[in-house]
């Protein structure tokens, strides 16, 4: 399979999700989901339920125009995905995994910061430490002891 059709299935997975996350199909948005994945799927069913309850998903877009697709083998990261909500603009990064059936399943997502945020001044990184993950940050400090 060559990588550009691998990426468009990976996309395809999330669009399915979204429409079912749409449509309110609960059930369509547990199988967008890898059973053997770090979500749990009776806590996913259950805040689907609520989010549902909320009308959260009628008042949501999604925007996955910015989307940068990494594949590793049967893996893969896609991010960021931006939903834009009552609350405000949300990022989330997702990981799938290529199944026994060959369909791409999540096995966990995270929220992340939005492209345009910033956590760390430029002063800060340019003079104090090096930027690891989105939290945190390395200072290596040389110490002139015997």
């Amino acid at each position: 399979m060559t990588d550009s059709i691998t990426k468009c299935d990976i996309l395809n997975a999330l669009n399915a999700l979204h429409a079912a996350q749409q449509a309110h199909d609960v059930d369509a948005m547990i199988a967008a989901y890898a059973t053997n994945g770090f979500v749990r799927l009776a806590e996913l069913r259950k805040y689907f339920e609520q989010l549902i309850a909320r009308d959260a998903f009628r008042t949501r877009t999604v925007d996955m125009t910015a989307c940068e697709t990494f594949v590793h083998r049967d893996t893969a990261l896609v991010k960021p995905v931006i939903y834009h909500t009552r609350k405000g603009a949300r990022c989330f990064s997702f990981h799938l995994a290529r199944q026994a059936d060959d369909a791409w399943r999540i096995i966990d997502n995270n929220r992340s910061q939005l492209p345009v945020e910033q956590r760390y001044s430029d002063a800060l990184v340019a003079n104090a430490g090096k930027v690891v993950g989105t939290r945190g940050m390395l200072w290596i400090r040389r110490l002139d002891v015997p």
